[in-house]
């Protein structure tokens, strides 16, 4: 199900610029990502994005680790609770030959839209953590966390997309997260569950974003170190 949200102005750029070099080392291929031949306007509108992707990418995966090891029995405990993450049907872009940087829009919109589609899973994810036993309140501010940081790396990627097209940021479409009844349930596995899934999902698509935003920083950086 994909629903339509109206895009959110322009925010400030500035990020764990000091921290960026070993953000991207991890996970991703980590080589310099784009040396001294950048273009500056390029370095320093998507070195920020990149950084503030990976902080929440890192921040979701230590959060997952943690969550895992506080609440599981055994290492097969989570198993049933795998399940197809709803921002599934966002599919990457076509990736075949380009030949013009304007042919990079339905690459922007890829991104926006994951992002735009887990502003209402993280909303609900702090709001609904008191839920769970004990660990509550550390799944709480940590979601909060996540939820702010990913909201700055969108306000970022309008300040990128608008460059190339307004349209992508003015209307989104977003995937439908409809797991809210499994968060408030009265059963503790069926909260446990639902929690374990919803945070698998959410650092495989902010790895996914981190690696994306990478790829898309050394094409418009033209350079061949990256």
């Amino acid at each position: 199900m994909i629903v339509t949200v109206e895009g959110k102005g322009k925010g400030s750029l500035l990020l764990l610029l000091l921290m960026s070099s070993l953000l991207l080392c991890e996970d991703v291929a980590c080589h310099p990502l784009c040396g001294n031949e950048c273009p500056p306007l390029y370095t320093n509108l998507f070195l920020p994005m990149v950084a503030a992707s990976h902080y929440v990418y890192f921040t979701a995966k230590k959060l997952f680790l943690d969550f895992e090891h506080y609440y599981s029995r055994n290492k097969f405990f989570f198993m049933p609770a795998i399940r197809r993450c709803h921002t599934a049907g966002i599919t990457l872009p076509d990736d075949s030959i380009r030949p013009s940087k304007i042919e990079y829009a339905d690459d922007f919109r890829f991104v926006v839209r994951l992002l735009h589609s887990w502003n209402e899973p993280l909303l609900h994810l702090a709001s609904e953590a008191h839920r769970l036993p004990e660990y509550s309140s550390h799944i709480r501010h940590e979601a909060e966390r996540i939820a702010n940081q990913s909201r700055h790396l969108q306000e970022l990627m309008n300040n990128v997309v608008i460059q190339f097209d307004p349209e992508i940021t003015s209307k989104v479409d977003y995937a439908v997260w409809t797991e809210l009844p499994s968060l408030q349930s009265a059963d503790k596995i069926t909260r446990l569950f639902a929690t374990y899934n919803l945070l698998r999902c959410l650092f495989g698509d902010f790895r996914m974003v981190g690696g994306y935003l990478k790829w898309l920083l050394c094409q418009f950086a033209e350079s061949f170190e990256c």
